[in-house]
């Protein structure tokens, strides 16, 4: 797939730490392969698995890591407490359930992470990726001209979604 996770997430601090002295706002994305297949994650000092036989779930756990070690170090860059980090999936794990689309596939996480400005909670609102956009300009206090089918989740809540696995489209409400 590429690059190992913490590899990258080094990179990236060095090209955003550039970014912010020469004084421009930056917005960054990163996408992480580790646990995806073919597993096979890194021998990295400071890294331990606790599932040295199950080369996913060590994997997942080496994600994870490099995850925390990157905004550990974020932490301590003067742009810290400035930054929101978006942090979600593209996909879900797919695990059949009996559906026509399986929704392992298309739960995800979504977290907002910005200490300073955002207090901690927890939601279970029905949600879609499309909201990330809109969603993070509210937050970030920047005009945006909603021109997708996204909803700002800080002022609105999602009556339904449309999601999408293995070519078939399809519709979840709250229910």
């Amino acid at each position: 797939w590429g690059v190992d996770d913490h590899i990258m997430f080094d990179a990236v601090l060095e090209y955003l730490d550039q970014d912010y002295a020469n004084g421009k706002p930056f917005a960054c994305v990163c996408l992480t392969t580790s646990n995806h297949i073919p597993f096979d994650p890194p021998t990295v000092e400071g890294f331990t698995t606790t599932h040295p036989d199950n080369i996913e779930f060590h994997s997942i756990q080496y994600a994870d890591w490099a995850m925390n070690r990157f905004l550990e170090m974020c932490k301590e860059r003067e742009w810290f407490d400035e930054t929101l980090f978006v942090i979600t999936a593209d996909h879900g794990r797919g695990i059949e359930g009996g559906y026509t689309v399986p929704e392992s596939c298309v739960h995800i996480p979504l977290l907002f992470y910005s200490p300073k400005h955002i207090e901690p909670e927890v939601r279970s609102d029905l949600v879609a990726q499309v909201d990330i956009t809109p969603t993070a300009f509210s937050m970030l206090g920047k005009e945006f001209d909603n021109r997708t089918m996204g909803i700002d989740l800080t002022s609105r809540k999602r009556d339904y979604a449309v999601m999408t696995s293995a070519g078939i489209i399809a519709c979840r409400s709250k229910r």
